[in-house]
Parts: C-alpha cells; structure tokens; sequence
C-alpha cells in the first residue's frame, strides 16, 4: 500500500519542540506495518526530521510556511487561525494533489491542514486531534469580553466548514466522547481513534526506592489553558492540604513551554521545569502524578503516560476521561476532597513496599501499533 501522511509540524517526539500535531504522526508513522509504503508531507518549523522517521519513509517533502505578517493578515480576512494561513499556500496545494494522485490512500493529519483537504485526490482520512470548532469553543469559555466575543465567532465559522467537508473523506479524532458529539454535529460519520503509549524506559525499568522528599508532579504542555489550571489548582488548593500534614512535600511540574502564569507558581517547594528532554525522569522522580484537571477535550496523553511509567495517579473524572480501569490510577469524585484523597494517596504509596517486580506489573496499555491499524481501517473502508 503506497499511503501519504499530510501532517501540519515535522513528527517528533522532542520534548522541547514537539507537541500533539508533532508527536502522534511521529508514532504513528513509526507503527505503520512494513507492507505499508510511507511519503510523508509536512511543514518547516523548529522541529527537524530525525533519523529514525527517515529510514522510514520512502521521502519526505519539507514545505516552507507563509511568513507570519502575510498570515496574520490572511487569517482576519479569512477568518482562518494563523497556523491554517501560515501553510495553506498555492505550492502546498499542488504538492498535495501531484502526491495523492500517485498514492493509494492520503492520512491528513492536523487541525490547521482541513483547508488543504479539497486537493487531495483519491481516498482520504483526516485526523483533526481535537474537533477545532470544540476546542474554539473551549477557549472561549476561559477567555472575556471581545476576546471571547471573537473565539465564538471563529468557532462557529469552524464548525460550519467541518460540515461542509465532503462525504468520501473519513473523519477521525482521539477522544470518544468527542467523537459521539463532532459525529452529532455534522450528522455523520466519525471514527475514535485514542493515541497508544510510547514503548521505552517503562515502569518495569524505574528505579526501586522513593523520592527522599513525598514528591507530586504534574506533566503537561504548560501554555494550554486546562493544563495551566490544573498546575494552578495543584499549587493553589491542592498543595496547602498536602503540606499541612506533609511540610516537606515537593511538586515537580514539566512541560513545554510554560507561560508566566506557571512560572509564578515556582517556589521553595515547587520546581517548574521547563521543556525537560525526558518525562519519564520526572515520573521516576515522583511519588504520585496528581492531575486536577477541569476543563480538556480528547484523551489525556499524560496520565497514559504516568501510567505506563508506573507512577500512581490521582485525577479527576475530567482527567481521567475515557481512560481505562488501572490498578494505579484513583479518580476523585466531585463529591469528595481531592486535597484529601491525595494526602492518602502519598502516605500510601510512600508507606508501601515497592519492587521492580511489583512496579512491573501493572495494566498493558494500548500500543501505538493499536492506533496505526485503525488508522489503516479507516483508509481501507474509504477506499472501497
């Protein structure tokens, strides 16, 4: 099977570089089984093409962006976000018809590439991550005044292309639920396809032994508004119950390009670190990952991670969503003080007996040769 992978930023898994758009065609393409003949399309940016991805592919087309000034002026004419502006040009249009042309099937990967889906030819799948008129939608609910006035607008313009998309072309996002509701909004199909976890340094090789402080930690990008109220929450209302039974307790948060509003969390007790090159350190550097989460679409790739990683999680239920039974994972209820639940959670976790047995044995989670394949379903069924 020759399939085009179309994708909006270089795949990598680059702590400091990557993000959703980045790293799940990274796997994804990674996953693909041999039979399958692999072009790849993508966008110049920060990210740069590791050897590992081109061994990979049969080739793989850098196309350069529209500069950010022209996008930026783009975007209000067209009411398009500026990442859409930014590389919906005449060239990568007649790259993306000439390639799809010659393949079997064309995977369009991103929220920013739906205007470049009606130059494909032939089968089609588009992948959007998040339903952007959803994720429009959310933002404006956290956003005031005009600003919210205008992401309302843009979600209401987004929804009203993704319902002119045409039929023969698959729709697919990550979340479950997202998928139910995108699939009631246009009044047809759309496929759930939930990310895997990356195979690596896993719970069956972390380090035995505890932290020396009762350490919690939370993992996420740290310049998307659910995850800045979540860290927010952690510090704020969560922490103050940790420490008033636990004073030496430490927080650990990572991720990508923290805002100012993360970075003032910073404290004696708290450590924000920044575009740290390997989140499974911070796991093996925590008691528990605590995710307070009350706002977020799809899946949360993080606590997957923390899992895989072997480290206890304590989540809410909007955290936790569409995540399986875990023998590590604890989700608090509304009803219930997270503050409190937490506090158990650490005594219990630094109370127990750990083992590389004990800690090598939790849940198998889904692999990203699991999304590949549905993947492949999806062109399949839009091919015939």
């Amino acid at each position: 099977m020759r399939m085009l992978y179309v994708v909006e930023s270089t795949p990598t898994i680059d702590a400091r570089t990557g993000d959703g758009s980045s790293l799940i065609p990274y796997h994804v393409a990674l996953a693909m089984p041999a039979h399958v003949s692999l072009e790849i399309v993508t966008f110049s940016g920060s990210n740069t093409v590791d050897e590992t991805l081109r061994a990979r592919a049969s080739r793989i087309h850098e196309l350069p962006q529209r500069g950010l000034r022209d996008a930026q002026m783009l975007s209000l004419v067209a009411r398009e976000s500026v990442g859409t502006a930014r590389r919906m040009t005449a060239s990568s249009r007649r790259v993306v018809r000439e390639l799809s042309r010659a393949a079997d099937a064309t995977l369009v990967h991103g929220p920013h590439l739906l205007s470049l889906l009606d130059a494909v030819v032939g089968p089609c799948a588009y992948q959007s991550v998040d339903p952007w008129s959803f994720r429009l939608e959310m933002e404006a609910v956290a956003a005031s005044g005009p600003r919210a006035l205008y992401r309302r607008s843009l979600a209401r313009a987004r929804l009203a292309r993704e319902r002119d998309l045409p039929r023969h072309i698959a729709l697919a996002t990550v979340g479950r639920a997202d998928a139910e509701r995108w699939r009631t909004e246009l009044e047809r199909d759309v496929e759930a396809i939930p990310n895997g976890v990356a195979r690596g340094p896993g719970s069956e090789q972390r380090r035995a032994g505890r932290p020396e402080r009762p350490t919690l930690s939370f993992t996420g990008s740290l310049d998307y508004t659910p995850n800045i109220e979540s860290a927010t929450r952690l510090v704020r209302e969560i922490a103050p119950v940790v420490w008033a039974q636990e004073p030496t307790a430490r927080i650990l948060i990572a991720g990508r390009n923290p805002v100012d509003e993360v970075l003032a969390l910073a404290s004696d007790r708290v450590q924000v670190l920044a575009n740290v090159p390997s989140m499974s350190e911070v796991y093996a550097a925590s008691d528990i990952a605590v995710f307070a989460d009350v706002s977020g679409l799809g899946i949360r790739n993080s606590v997957s991670e923390a899992l895989a990683a072997g480290t206890p999680v304590v989540a809410t239920p909007i955290a936790a969503r569409e995540q399986p039974d875990h023998a590590l994972l604890t989700v608090v209820s509304e009803a219930e003080s997270f503050g409190g639940r937490t506090l158990d959670l650490l005594r219990a976790v630094r109370a127990a007996p750990r083992s590389r047995h004990q800690i090598g044995a939790s849940t198998p989670m889904r692999s990203w040769e699991d999304a590949a394949g549905e993947y492949l379903a999806i062109l399949g069924a839009a091919s015939r």
